[in-house]
């Protein structure tokens, strides 16, 4: 089974990604789909996405949204598992639980083979990338696999922005919608590649 791990600041859209893009790839191929909670509880099948979507949408709950999903084949082969991690920020966390979700959220990070990184769509009205999104960058591209994607409601009205920034920024970014599942074709087709690589230790 090959993991991938969902990465980024906080609020970029992280979740609500892994949950569309798991239940696309779910659709188009057939596979069974199940989440767990990040205690390992399974909770439900992607049958029941939507519920989960709905929770997400009304910021109902959020903490109870799976933190990772795992796709089989009907003869319940394992192929694909997305995981969640716990978004970053700026500065000193006074708060002791948000310490150690960002210090599991880097531990992940680092030992990590497969990382799809999100950003902002507020990055197209920037220069550059902030120093989180850049030093993330600079860790996926040793990574077995990575993609950086750029969140965005409607991908067609930003489309000459979203040139422009990747013309003037040299990144290898790829713009997605997660609400619409607009650009999912291209992340998958990319994440097939690794599956049909061998699996190799690190």
């Amino acid at each position: 089974m090959i993991e991938f791990l969902i990465t980024g600041r906080k609020e970029v859209g992280k979740t609500l990604f892994m949950l569309q893009f798991s239940e696309y790839i779910a659709k188009e191929n057939g596979y069974d789909c199940l989440y767990q909670s990040s205690k390992g509880v399974q909770l439900r099948k992607i049958s029941d996405i939507g519920n989960a979507i709905k929770i997400y949408n009304e910021d109902i709950g959020k903490n109870n949204l799976p933190k990772s999903i795992t796709m089989s084949t009907h003869s319940k082969d394992k192929l694909l598992k997305f995981t969640d991690t716990y978004g970053l920020i700026d500065g000193i966390q006074y708060n002791s639980i948000d310490r150690q979700n960002i210090k599991t959220s880097l531990q992940a990070i680092m030992e990590c083979d497969n990382l799809i990184h999100i950003i902002d769509h507020n990055n197209l009205d920037k220069k550059s990338l902030d120093p989180i999104d850049l030093e993330l960058y600079n860790i996926g591209k040793q990574k077995r696999f990575y993609m950086m994607l750029i969140n965005k409601t409607d991908l067609e009205k930003t489309m000459l922005k979203f040139q422009d920034y990747k013309k003037k920024t040299k990144l290898p970014i790829h713009p997605i919608s997660s609400i619409y599942k607009e650009g999912f074709f291209h992340v998958f087709q990319q994440i097939k590649t690794v599956m049909q690589q061998p699996l190799l230790g690190r």
